[in-house]
């Protein structure tokens, strides 16, 4: 609403009615223009209780609405004095569907949206997000498919959810954290890095609350939870375009590659599964990442 509260005195009400959707009129307005029949407005006459309530002891108050809000006045109540509030019913119903967006990042690249309600996402490479173009009263829920990273906007009356899969869902009111949850993987991993966080079946059957510092696992197989502490800078770094390793076997830094690169990278050789490597990456190209795993790690490559 292009709105505003705004008390008058000794003025003209016709100035105001071509700027403002909502006048307040005070006791001196009223004691001298006892005529309320304004074009395209309705005057709602506050009782003595909400004027005493208000500070003022003497006259009367009064609200003028524009017509086309009069059905949309939810409720009229004074907090305090010199403090009043009207609470009026969106224009978007419960009832009716809200459109959704999608947002996928690039292969190589990391992207960053804001959601209506303030919540930062960054999204990995080859990551998406669908999410509603704004959030209805109550309701704050999102949905990514591979790795996000999570600055939720705070807000204690309106829960945060995150649906990770069918089966996992992730809440909070505002803190940060991290989400990997690609398809193709048997584990989902949520990091949490400050406030609190509330991880959940979908079906009600079990949940964990994590601190910060934890990284909690789901095993999508057997649908267990497991926690432990996490390398925060390991999980997290890819939101500020690192690629950290800390004594990761090759497995997991061939998939890492991978999926950054968009590339079918394949292991040879059973003794290359169990080699740890650490490293960390920031602008370099695929074919130089590979030279340097070639120099400090017991590989040969090729590019086929």
């Amino acid at each position: 609403i292009e709105g505003i509260l705004n008390k008058i005195s000794k003025c003209e009400i016709n100035d105001l009615t071509s700027q403002y959707d909502i006048i307040l009129l005070a006791e001196t307005w009223l004691s001298e223009k006892q005529e309320l029949n304004i074009k395209n407005y309705k005057a709602i006459l506050l009782n003595k209780e909400k004027i005493n309530k208000f500070g003022r002891n003497n006259g009367g108050l009064a609200i003028l609405i524009r017509n086309n809000l009069c059905n949309k006045v939810k409720n009229i109540d004074i907090k305090s004095s010199n403090t009043l509030w009207i609470s009026l019913e969106s224009d978007n119903k419960n009832n009716e569907p809200v459109q959704q967006l999608h947002v996928t990042s690039a292969y190589g690249t990391v992207t960053k949206t804001i959601l209506s309600d303030g919540t930062e996402v960054w999204l990995n490479s080859g990551s998406s997000l669908t999410y509603p173009q704004s959030f209805k009263q109550g309701q704050r829920t999102v949905s990514p498919s591979g790795e996000a990273y999570f600055k939720v906007s705070s807000d204690t009356s309106n829960r945060f959810d995150v649906i990770v899969s069918d089966d996992l869902v992730v809440s909070a009111y505002g803190t940060e954290f991290n989400v990997n949850s690609y398809k193709e993987d048997n584990t989902i991993g949520v990091t949490l890095i400050e406030g609190n966080i509330e991880v959940s079946k979908a079906d009600k059957t079990g949940s964990k609350n994590v601190i910060p510092g934890q990284h909690l696992v789901y095993d999508k197989d057997n649908r267990y939870m497991t926690m432990g502490e996490a390398n925060v800078s390991v999980k997290t770094g890819w939101k500020d375009g690192k690629m950290i390793f800390r004594r990761a076997n090759m497995t997991e830094v061939v998939q890492r590659l991978s999926r950054h690169f968009n590339v079918d990278i394949r292991l040879e050789g059973k003794e290359l599964y169990d080699y740890e490597y650490s490293a960390t990456f920031t602008t370099e190209t695929l074919n130089e990442i590979l030279q340097l795993l070639e120099k400090t790690a017991p590989i040969k490559y090729s590019i086929i």
